[in-house]
Formats: structure tokens, sequence, C-alpha cells
């Protein structure tokens, strides 16, 4: 149950981030088909190797590069976008963690402290 709720709190922080979070969600999912399809491909290489066909196989190399290129750049901006989520909810939380503080009046502190 306190995870649930501080889950709940931690979204209060990150609603104003929800495109970066949407877009890095987008870049993970893309890097999880890619990340299924690579591995097929390879193995129709080593087919393609072994059989001598060597046309096919540089077709074949050529749309793994492709494929490889594109998992690079879907890689650079989901992390870029992670980066920009995990920093602006972090401010946000020092924000209101300040404001917080700065309410606290003198008098409170002195009747708390020793």
């Amino acid at each position: 149950m306190k995870k649930i709720s501080n889950f709940r709190k931690a979204l209060q922080y990150a609603k104003k981030q929800k495109k970066q979070f949407i877009l890095y969600l987008f870049g993970n999912i893309t890097l999880t088909v890619i990340g299924a399809i690579t591995p097929l491909l390879g193995a129709k290489q080593l087919l393609y190797i072994t059989d001598g066909l060597l046309d096919s196989l540089l077709k074949i190399s050529l749309c793994l590069f492709a494929i490889e290129f594109t998992s690079n750049i879907a890689r650079y901006f989901s992390r870029k976008h992670a980066q920009l989520f995990s920093r602006e909810v972090a401010k946000n939380i020092q924000m209101e963690l300040a404001n917080q503080v700065l309410h606290i009046e003198n008098a409170d502190l002195d009747k708390k402290s020793s």
C-alpha cells in the first residue's frame, strides 16, 4: 500500500512531463521491436553464408546495418527524453520542498528545536 501511495505522489510531480515520458516509452518499445528482429536477421545472414548466396547476404547485411543504425538513433533519443524527464521531475520535487521549507515559521522552529 505504501508503494502505491508513493507512486501517486511521484506522479503529481511528473504530470507536466507527460510528453517526455511518452516519447521515452515510444523509444523503448521501438528498441524492443528492433531487439527482437536483429537476431532473426543475424541467423538469416549465417544461412546465406553457408549456402553461398552472396547477393542475398549483401542485401540482408545492408538491411541489418539500417536497422542497427535506427536502433542507435532511437536509443539516443530515448535516453535524452529519459534524462529530461528525470531532471524535470527532480526539479519539481526540489521546488516543492523549498516552498515547504520557506513556509516554516521561526516560532515553529523555536518550539521544535532542542
